[in-house]
């Protein structure tokens, strides 16, 4: 008989360690539709932009962000894809907002090419409608038509156009993972009584150099320098 009980125990134990492995795995972190994503947010992100040396500086959660908020139109601090090119959005645009720290009402827009994880390249632009960073500019003798347009590195008479605001040395040290909206069925499990994105992990990464903008004394010649420098965990938008 002590065989027949042998047998029981194996073939009992067997359908144990078979049931575990069949097991559900949507919460092991490993799963790729559930991996550093989460319902209730509790991403941290900031960017901190020094231009001409004024220090300009947001830090907020995505706990307390959800698709059915108007958090975007104001103190952005994302990334948006398409077609191989990042583009992200920094402004300060509500100084009573609790993501805000230190500066003025600015926007930029950053954009990488081809985007990798290291060394990039791409543009920078400036909001010429903020009414801080027209003034800041003609401060320092930038004429203002055409938008804040410069060149990196060096000053130069009459550049080519396609180095007009193209920067290098953008450093991505985290491209962060992806981000989904919730849906029935989707990697983001809808939940009515909780309407907040899956954040993935946030793009983190810097970019500094001198911008040579162009000089009101002769609109050919890019010769006022401004030191930039822009450090950032960017959420990503969900796609």
């Amino acid at each position: 008989m002590k065989p027949k009980n042998n047998l029981f125990k194996i073939t009992f134990l067997f359908f144990i360690v078979l049931i575990y492995a069949c097991k559900d795995d949507s919460t092991n972190p490993t799963n790729n539709n559930n991996n550093n994503n989460s319902n209730s947010g509790n991403i941290q992100y900031f960017f901190d932009i020094e231009i001409g040396g004024v220090q300009h500086k947001i830090e907020g959660n995505a706990a307390d962000i959800n698709y059915s908020s108007n958090w975007m139109s104001v103190n952005k601090c994302y990334q948006t894809t398409s077609l191989g090119s990042w583009s992200f959005q920094f402004s300060i645009d509500d100084r009573s907002a609790p993501q805000y720290k230190t500066g003025e009402s600015i926007g930029l827009t950053l954009q990488t090419d081809n985007t990798k994880l290291g060394q990039n390249s791409g543009t920078l632009n400036f909001g010429i409608l903020y009414p801080y960073l027209k003034s800041f500019f003609e401060s320092k003798n930038i004429h203002p038509s055409s938008g804040f347009v410069f060149v990196e590195g060096k000053a130069i008479n009459r550049p080519d156009p396609n180095a007009l605001n193209a920067i290098s040395n953008i450093q991505l040290t985290d491209l962060g993972t992806p981000s989904y909206f919730p849906q029935v069925g989707g990697p983001c499990s809808f939940d009515p009584n909780n309407l907040n994105y899956c954040w993935g992990e946030t793009v983190k990464g810097s970019y500094a150099g001198t911008l040579f903008f162009r000089s009101k004394d002769d609109i050919n010649n890019y010769s006022v320098p401004i030191d930039v420098s822009i450090k950032f965990a960017a959420l990503r938008m969900p796609q």
